[in-house]
């Protein structure tokens, strides 16, 4: 029997079932024949857990009216990342960070200087990095840890939402540092170890990663 089935390109974390059609009365089965991109189940649904390319055998059992049958596909899984952009507000101190374009461009307009590309952030995870904001100092901060997030919702800060997502194969750390004297701008975030080092050496404190990035 004849049997056909779609080609895939997926994002990681995205799940698929496979397409497959035959023109007899045969049962599918499917198995991975090389590649470790996906992950799949007996109906046929498929997991993308990781960048790269998987090739999935489909069979269509022999039956009384038909012969077996036999195709495969290419699955090819993608990471879909986005640039975090940062900013600083030569007012306050404050340094800011976001995926957004648009407020990138308002705070631009607003005064705020444009520092350019921060790092990459996977577009969804399964740990996200909330965004909270202090009213009384003016002043943001992002932790993936819902405690601190909380914590800080009780003291007074507003919570914002997820603001991007922390990468969990852990690719590339981000740094937390803080200044016990400033009021606004108190912690900043990079993946540059040299700028922590030297914001060590001017007072700042070495708080360890904060999250990972691509």
């Amino acid at each position: 029997q004849k049997t056909k089935a779609e080609n895939l390109t997926m994002n990681v974390g995205d799940t698929a079932d496979i397409s497959a059609s035959t023109n007899g009365d045969g049962t599918f089965t499917y198995k991975i024949n090389s590649g470790d991109a996906v992950k799949l189940d007996e109906s046929g649904k498929i997991t993308a857990v990781k960048p790269g390319t998987s090739v999935i055998d489909v069979n269509v059992s022999e039956t009384d009216n038909y012969l077996a049958g036999y195709t495969a596909i290419t699955v090819k899984v993608v990471e879909n990342t986005v640039d975090m952009q940062r900013l600083y507000n030569p007012n306050t101190g404050e340094h800011f960070y976001t995926a957004s374009a648009m407020e990138k461009n308002d705070l631009i307009k607003a005064g705020w200087n444009y520092e350019g590309f921060a790092w990459k952030s996977p577009s969804k995870s399964d740990t996200p990095v909330y965004r909270l904001y202090n009213p009384n100092a003016g002043d943001h901060h992002y932790t993936v840890s819902i405690k601190e997030k909380n914590d800080l919702v009780k003291a007074g800060w507003s919570y914002e939402g997820i603001g991007w997502y922390s990468d969990t194969a852990k690719s590339s750390p981000v740094y937390r540092v803080y200044n016990p004297n400033a009021k606004a701008g108190a912690h900043h975030f990079t993946k540059s170890k040299a700028e922590v080092e030297q914001l060590v050496k001017s007072g700042w404190k070495d708080e360890g990663v904060a999250f990972y990035c691509k």
